[in-house]
């Protein structure tokens, strides 16, 4: 679970893509308290870098604490 964010699956979307990942299914799940469940599933594209599941995992979550600082940046919570 992570707080809303305006921009913020536009962004984990096209960090995927970035990544030489393609989003297959995205699926959103939210609380009444402001938290957002997202669900993606990722198809490794041609010439991606990324060779085994554990550096596909790391590679994402990099992406996900770049976005989560330039929130607390910008004042987000």
């Amino acid at each position: 679970m992570a707080p809303r964010r305006p921009g913020q699956l536009l962004r984990m979307v096209a960090g995927m893509q970035a990544l030489g990942l393609a989003v297959l299914h995205l699926n959103v799940v939210t609380a009444p308290d402001a938290t957002a469940l997202y669900t993606l599933s990722l198809k490794v594209e041609e010439g991606c870098g990324l060779a085994t599941a554990e550096d596909i995992a790391a590679a994402v979550h990099h992406v996900l604490c770049i976005i989560d600082a330039e929130a607390r940046a910008a004042g987000q919570p």
